[in-house]
């Protein structure tokens, strides 16, 4: 099956999967092999969308011997020709904002709003369910880590 054919199961799984969410779904095809782009803003995370479309891709990549490998995957007996599924959550300027809101809150720390310069520490942690907390002064992690493990874990 033709990478552009299984887009389109990749679009009907995510139609089903996350009614209300707005995905953008480009299929590329290169030399050496074929892939699946899924990006998407704010809304589900990335693990989600993995769980709901990882099982159209054709190939798996093993970083250890740095190659890639056949899953033989097929869609209604037909062999799948895409070899990977990459999902891509953006973040939204809003989102970015509450979230900017919520580190100055808890770190009692003022940060730049340049979305460039996230390189600032401060004084918070992020758990393992996307929970701020403050942090002794001493120990200090940097913005842009903070952000990402909180829009990682969390949904909007």
């Amino acid at each position: 099956m033709p990478t552009a054919e299984v887009a389109t199961h990749v679009r009907a799984a995510l139609k089903e999967a996350f009614p209300g969410v707005r995905f953008s779904v480009r299929s590329r095809t290169y030399s050496g092999g074929s892939s699946i782009d899924v990006r998407w803003t704010d809304g589900p995370t990335t693990n989600n969308v993995d769980a709901a479309v990882g099982k159209f891709a054709g190939s798996g990549f093993d970083g250890m011997t740095d190659m890639k490998y056949s899953l033989n995957t097929t869609i209604e007996g037909r062999r799948v020709l895409c070899d990977f599924v990459q999902c891509h959550r953006d973040v939204s300027d809003e989102w970015r904002a509450e979230l900017i809101a919520e580190l100055e809150r808890v770190s009692g720390h003022t940060i730049a709003t340049d979305p460039f310069d996230y390189g600032q520490r401060v004084p918070v942690h992020v758990d393992r369910e996307g929970e701020t907390h403050r942090m002794v002064e001493t120990e200090t992690e940097y913005v842009n880590t903070l952000l990402h493990r909180m829009t990682a874990q969390r949904e909007r």
